[in-house]
């Protein structure tokens, strides 16, 4: 898979290592360019109950015995189930892949999930025709032929990642984020049964664009000391 070897040849194989996750732990070959940075590994599930390429991402620490799962983007395999966050979005008028995730962020914790993560992050969803005339929305991650797709996924991860710290931390707990967090619920129930699924001819520069803004929001953050004074127009 195209997906897998442009990961893989970014990053160095470390071996089998243990993977740890709420339901259990498993032993998979990992890669990574050592602490601190992307973790990538990849297999196939299946036996699961909507069949699946089971990609699973985190943030490398040597001293942990069973590393930690950020994000799965995960693609069905015989089925385009929305279940399933992760999904290829093809425009055959470039001849592109995209790798997309559909923003449902899992982690088990209370406030962890698709709407609260959609709200803090800030990041677009675009919408795509799928094969059988419905549509989907989706982050763009990037073209799965980037030569830069390890670092494309690497920013998605630091995304997750910040998010599910800010939750533990308590930062969407206050009115302001529960308020934001209602409105987008809102606005996505009105909008669903009018939006139309599309090939986005400006794919590239909304994928791209993601990569300004976060340089932005971290830049206002670092300045700042926190991110409830940070406001940045996309």
């Amino acid at each position: 898979m195209l997906l897998e070897a442009s990961v893989m040849a970014h990053l160095e194989r470390l071996g089998t290592k243990n993977i740890g996750f709420p339901s259990g732990n498993v032993d998979e070959t990992l890669y990574s360019n050592g602490d601190g940075q992307l973790w990538a590994a990849f297999s196939n599930a299946a036996d699961a109950k909507i069949p699946r390429r089971w990609n699973a991402f985190g943030v490398y620490d040597f001293k942990r015995h069973a590393q930690v799962i950020t994000v799965e983007i995960n693609i069905p395999t015989t089925s385009n189930a929305a279940s399933v966050a992760g999904f290829f979005a093809h425009d055959p008028a470039a001849g592109a892949t995209y790798l997309m995730h559909d923003g449902s962020v899992g982690g088990g914790k209370k406030g962890v999930g698709r709407s609260a993560f959609m709200t803090w992050s800030g990041l677009d969803l675009e919408d795509v025709a799928r094969t059988d005339g419905e549509e989907r929305a989706g982050i763009i991650i990037g073209r799965v032929d980037d030569p830069d797709l390890a670092g494309r996924i690497w920013r998605f991860v630091k995304i997750v990642r910040d998010f599910k710290a800010a939750v533990k931390q308590g930062d969407l707990e206050n009115d302001a984020a529960k308020r934001s967090i209602a409105e987008w619920d809102e606005f996505r129930s009105e909008s669903s049964g009018r939006r139309k699924g599309r090939r986005r001819a400006e794919f590239d520069y909304v994928s791209y664009h993601g990569d300004v803004v976060e340089a932005l929001r971290v830049e206002c953050e670092a300045s700042a000391g926190k991110k409830s004074v940070c406001s940045i127009a996309r």
